[in-house]
């Protein structure tokens, strides 16, 4: 995301943050070779306790990663902390909650099939089978919009993407 932003936004400053120190190890790398480094900076941090003093971006923006925080609520109360009064606050993440005649097929390719061909060609095959549970246990949409609202964000529009696999929310700090 932050590379994608920062080439769509001379001149935009991005603070990238991840918990895994090999997360933000190949993201500098990859920023490096994309020649981003001047735009973007990356550091290990919890998404419960972000580095940033109040009011201190535009925009805070977390993609396909709450569904892996045990503590979302904490983790939304932050963003809203570190957003500017009226600043957008953006989630992206993979969803359950499709038709219901898609929901079977999604559940049985994440719980079935992609453990199973994990197993021919991955040594972490254990991740996909986590891969699938994180996304079947996120909170419904009105569960998570209701935390968005309960942390200080107003929704502003909700997306559906991807067959509703992916699910775009759009909040503003109020």
């Amino acid at each position: 995301m932050a590379i994608e932003v920062a080439k769509k936004h001379p001149g935009v400053r991005i603070n990238g943050i991840d918990l895994s120190e090999e997360m933000i190890s190949l993201a500098k790398k990859k920023t490096y070779r994309k020649n981003l480094a001047d735009a973007i900076t990356f550091e290990t941090a919890d998404a419960t306790r972000l580095p940033f003093n109040d009011e201190s971006f535009d925009v805070s923006v977390i993609a396909f990663g709450i569904r892996n925080i045990p503590d979302k609520m904490t983790a939304l109360k932050e963003m809203a902390r570190v957003t500017v009064q009226g600043g957008q606050i953006i989630v992206l993440e993979m969803v359950s909650q499709q038709k219901r005649w898609f929901q079977y097929l999604y559940q049985g390719y994440l719980c079935v099939f992609l453990p199973r061909i994990a197993r021919l060609f991955c040594s972490h095959r254990i991740a996909y089978r986590y891969l699938g549970q994180s996304i079947l246990n996120f909170p419904t949409l009105e569960e998570f919009v209701s935390m968005m609202h309960q942390s200080g964000i107003n929704l502003k529009s909700s997306s559906s993407m991807t067959f509703g696999i992916v699910q775009l929310f759009i909040g503003e700090k109020s």
